[in-house]
């Protein structure tokens, strides 16, 4: 067999193994978009542990900052979010939503008076004062005749993992964010994640080239 004949053989051979690539990678792009979108469209998730304390999850967006800031318009105003506290330099974000119930109780007390004039009359009203303390929160309310005021401190303790699940016979496993939420008194209302991706290299491309190149030059210079 001559070298041209070699020669075109290897050719024909490195441009099936380019358009194998080029078909993986197109596969692999697909599966990233798809799994995208599910995490856009993903809903929250909430379950509980063995004591009873709340734990939400849902998958977490992953890819480029500029795709995610495509999103910065969505109707989702927590996709929203994430999408302008992103920029070139992110790595990692997370934005949630919580609702606290305040449950704390104390003894209300007469502090003092409140006086009121109408007209010729003098009107007195009684002030009182409570407040109160636990783990979870803190607060002191003082209300009198025509107004309230109060100061209430929150405490929550919430902690993340990132752990990969099942998603369905025969598909790919789900990245997910988890949060575990200690508060007994909050509930996790809103959770997305983003995680930056960098696009992989096409080093395949290079590799099949390389071998093509190569066996040309060697069928050249062997005699």
């Amino acid at each position: 067999m001559d070298k041209i004949k070699i020669i075109l053989i290897l050719i024909i051979i490195g441009l099936i193994l380019l358009l194998g690539l080029q078909k993986c990678n197109s596969d692999k792009k697909q599966n990233t978009s798809e799994s995208n979108l599910s995490a856009i469209n993903d809903s929250l998730h909430h379950i509980k542990d063995k004591l009873g304390k709340e734990i939400a999850y849902s998958q977490i967006i992953t890819g480029n900052v500029t795709d995610l800031q495509l999103q910065i318009n969505s109707k989702d105003s927590v996709i929203s979010t994430l999408a302008k506290l992103v920029d070139k330099k992110t790595k990692v974000a997370v934005v949630g939503e919580t609702d606290t119930k305040v449950t704390g109780k104390g003894k209300t007390a007469i502090v003092g008076h409140d006086t009121i004039r109408k007209h010729d009359t003098i009107l007195v009203y009684p002030v009182y004062k409570d407040s109160f303390e636990n783990e979870w929160e803190s607060g002191k309310i003082t209300a009198s005749k025509d107004s309230i005021k109060h100061h209430i401190l929150i405490r929550n303790k919430f902690s993340l993992k990132d752990s990969m699940i099942p998603n369905g016979f025969l598909k790919p496993k789900a990245h997910v964010l988890t949060l575990r939420n200690e508060n007994p008194n909050t509930t996790v209302r809103e959770l997305k994640s983003f995680l930056y991706e960098p696009k992989p290299a096409n080093k395949g491309w290079w590799a099949v080239a390389g071998v093509i190149v190569g066996g040309i030059i060697t069928i050249i210079l062997v005699k």
